[in-house]
């Protein structure tokens, strides 16, 4: 079944935090926000509790972690592999339209309080950030310049390169890598949701391999606690590595 939305696993990661869901209610009671009250606009603004967020978590504007979809989050350009700087140009055939203009991309853009923009651009597959300065106006002819840092590593420069054509042409990219650590995440939610390490393993492994294989210093088990700090570990800072 084809996706709606893309799936940003550091997202997943971080919306079972526990410490990033308990700051992020502290910050709805301080602007005296429910989560119903929570705008929609296509055009989001940063606010001074949203500097604690990206300072904190990494995120330049807390997102509600009940929900699982990533369209309104955004990652601090400092630690995100999926950005780059943009301009306007007067010459050249790149244009704005030549990314936004395909039926399957998307765009949603956040105003930061320097007046920079994130403009984010995404599929059901992909995502990726611009920023630019404010008060500029993007339309379908505006010709852009991409700055690329010389910082950066070449492998890192070509993977931004291929995720922005992947979204343009909408082609479809599997992660195994990151399909794997899903799995880690499902095994925590069974444990929040009381399940025991054994009923994990049931699911995981079937029940009638638990039943003959399972004691208390089986391999069974110990996969079920490795997979549960490996979780654990994504949670609390490793899903860093997947901005």
């Amino acid at each position: 079944m084809k996706k709606r939305v893309y799936t940003d696993f550091a997202w997943e990661c971080l919306r079972r935090n526990p410490q990033y869901i308990s700051d992020w209610e502290a910050a709805m009671l301080k602007e005296g926000r429910r989560v119903s009250d929570i705008s929609d606009s296509v055009v989001k603004t940063q606010n001074v509790l949203d500097l604690e967020a990206e300072k904190k978590w990494g995120l330049m504007k807390y997102v509600d972690p009940n929900n699982p979809d990533p369209i309104d989050v955004f990652w601090s350009p400092r630690l995100s592999k999926r950005s780059i700087r943009l301009a306007l140009s007067t010459y050249g055939d790149f244009t704005w339209g030549s990314i936004t203009c395909k039926p399957e991309v998307h765009q949603r853009t956040l105003q930061l309080m320097d007046d920079t923009l994130c403009i984010k651009i995404f599929n059901n597959n992909n995502y990726f950030q611009f920023f630019a300065d404010g008060g500029i106006t993007l339309n379908e002819n505006s010709n852009l310049f991409l700055y690329i840092p010389l910082s950066l590593k070449t492998n890192t420069i070509s993977r931004n390169i291929d995720i922005i054509k992947s979204i343009i042409n909408n082609r479809c990219e599997t992660d195994e890598k990151e399909k794997h650590c899903l799995d880690l995440l499902k095994a925590i939610d069974d444990r929040n949701q009381g399940l025991t390490h054994k009923d994990i393993a049931s699911e995981i492994f079937g029940e009638e391999r638990v039943r003959n294989e399972w004691s208390s210093d089986s391999w069974l088990r110990a996969n079920i606690r490795y997979r549960l700090k490996k979780a654990n570990d994504l949670i609390t800072s490793g899903y860093l590595n997947y901005l």
